[in-house]
């Protein structure tokens, strides 16, 4: 099966770009460096300088130039933990995170302390995206970036950490990541701080409790000498679109299979690398039909005129906000189906066909059915990643069935594959 990036939707915000301090270094010892960096075969600089320049907050030493291909891995996925540590509390959401536990203590709040720093993370996953989101390195050069689901994930197990929370893993789904918690009975905390609804108009993440009878084909999985994860499958007997559960198999049940990391990895170098490969693809495709995607915001802003000019009473601006808040899913769906329509698959769906509220009375003659062919988005994905190629020109080098096989990196894909 084909595997699908990870990385989220483009948005239409303006991106704003700032360049990151670089670190200080002696010049005689970067110079060295920088030479023995050039002299290495192709692939490990490719390897070498897509590390330093993504993943690392500082120069690769000579020291570790010197390390074989798989030990060399290794360290730089030591280094990229460290990083995205020190990420968390320069940035300010370790101190946040803080100011959360300190009110807790003062004042038991109504939301679980859990659930209160899932929703701080899915609030600042808000802001630009594309391909800027999705690291440290891209963060502090973006500064209007928000966080994709790599980088949310990453930031609420650390944050979960800090609260005092055990058995905390950053877990792979297909095309996507997200966060368990285990606890002492045999049951899995689900986190997702990037699939967002409002409730009470607050915009908040995704958290949902699996019992043991609804955890199967738990398999332990030895990543390396000192590391373990596991693969699972997780079922449901209900639809649950928000968390990911659309598709029931033949006995009715909705399952997903999920692979959890060990739990020192915050992110997995392997997807940080293979994310970053698929950049050239993008930056490829910059001018072509492809590169001006289907403008949700701006189909969701026709929506709600034609909700109301189709209605046979009129809706006030809460009427139209309730009924949003009503149909979170059925917008969701609704939206799929105007992709599709965008793309020339099936004529313009007619909204009232998805939408459900006692305050919705649709007109005999339903007019002016939205076209979502009419709403082009910015090509800004497809920019950035054009900027990044060029200013990182590894990036259109960098291939990673290659740098897995040589490097031997794990791959949490190879065990959530379809059978």
């Amino acid at each position: 099966m084909e595997r699908e990036p990870i990385m989220p939707n483009p948005n239409e915000n303006e991106q704003k770009s700032a360049k990151p301090a670089e670190p200080v270094l002696d010049s005689g010892l970067q110079e060295q460096t920088t030479d023995s960096l050039e002299r290495e075969p192709q692939e490990r600089k490719v390897f070498l300088k897509t590390a330093q320049d993504f993943l690392l907050d500082e120069k690769i030493d000579e020291e570790t130039l010197r390390l074989e291909d798989k030990e060399l891995a290794k360290k730089l996925q030591a280094e990229f933990q460290e990083n995205l540590e020190r990420y968390f509390k320069e940035s300010g959401l370790s101190d946040e995170i803080e100011i959360l536990a300190v009110r807790e203590k003062l004042q038991q709040a109504e939301t679980p302390l859990d659930e209160q720093a899932l929703n701080l993370i899915a609030r600042k996953s808000e802001g630009v995206h594309g391909w800027v989101d999705m690291l440290p390195n891209l963060r502090k050069q973006y500064k209007d970036s928000g966080m994709n689901c790599t980088m949310g994930s990453a930031m609420l197990h650390l944050a979960l950490e800090k609260l005092g929370y055990s058995g905390v893993r950053t877990v792979l789904r297909k095309g996507h990541h997200v966060v368990f918690r285990e606890i002492d009975d045999g049951s899995i905390q689900f986190y997702d701080p990037t699939s967002l609804s409002t409730v009470n108009e607050q915009l908040v993440g995704y958290s949902r409790k699996f019992t043991p009878d609804q955890i199967t084909n738990r398999q332990e999985v030895e990543e390396d000498e000192n590391k373990k994860g596991f693969a699972v499958t997780l079922e449901i007997g209900e639809a649950d679109k928000i968390g990911g559960f659309s598709e029931a198999d033949e006995k009715g049940k909705y399952a997903e299979k999920f692979y959890a990391y060990d739990r020192s990895t915050k992110m997995d170098i392997a997807i940080a690398l293979e994310n970053l490969s698929e950049i050239k693809q993008d930056a490829e495709k910059l001018g072509t039909p492809e590169s001006k995607p289907f403008s949700q915001e701006a189909y969701k802003t026709a929506l709600a005129d034609f909700v109301r000019q189709n209605n046979t009473h009129e809706l006030s601006n809460e009427d139209i906000k309730r009924i949003g808040q009503k149909n979170r899913q059925t917008i969701e769906e609704l939206l799929q189906a105007a992709e599709k329509a965008f793309r020339g698959e099936i004529p313009p769906p007619n909204p009232f066909d998805f939408l459900q509220s006692d305050l919705l009375t649709p007109k005999v003659e339903i007019e002016n059915i939205p076209n979502p062919k009419t709403f082009i988005g910015s090509s800004e994905r497809y920019e950035q990643a054009k900027e990044l190629c060029e200013k990182y020109p590894e990036l259109k080098d960098l291939d990673f069935k290659t740098a897995k096989e040589k490097f031997g990196l794990f791959d949490g894909y190879d065990h959530i594959k379809s059978e």
